[in-house]
């Protein structure tokens, strides 16, 4: 039997998931959330996941969202700046995994894939315990 994703939204926000009408005044939210990397159908936000028809007056929010695959990538982008010695190619493998993480799950990520590996083939005994972390992006 095939599994039937679903289409249903999940609203994230440290004051309110979602807000349907009224107001939200004079409210402050600080805080972190911290969300699995494969969630879909994801709205988030600091202080409302989403909103519709709501007014939100003199409001705020301090919060970091982050997601699991954020932190996989930080752990890499950590590893380089441990383990390369060499300062221009540190920043350039640095760089290229931020374009990595920006890039997932487009059709331009494989091409910035096949260029970091290639760039950092030099270093692969550091860097293969996250192939395949990294291939989970490549658009199919």
């Amino acid at each position: 039997m095939k599994k039937q994703k679903s289409s249903k939204k999940i609203n994230i926000g440290l004051l309110a998931g979602s807000s349907k009408g009224g107001k939200i005044e004079n409210c402050y939210a600080s805080g972190k959330i911290k969300i699995n990397g494969k969630e879909k159908n994801l709205n988030v936000g600091g202080l409302v996941g989403s909103s519709e028809n709501t007014e939100i007056k003199d409001s705020s929010s301090k919060v970091t969202i982050e997601t699991t695959d954020d932190i996989k990538f930080d752990e890499i982008k950590n590893i380089i700046k441990d383990q390369v010695k060499n300062e221009k190619t540190m920043e350039s493998l640095l760089r290229q995994i931020e374009e990595l993480k920006d890039t997932r799950n487009t059709k331009s990520y494989t091409l910035k894939l096949k260029k970091f590996i290639s760039a950092a083939s030099e270093y692969m005994s550091i860097i293969s315990p996250f192939v395949p972390f990294l291939m989970k992006f490549i658009e199919t």
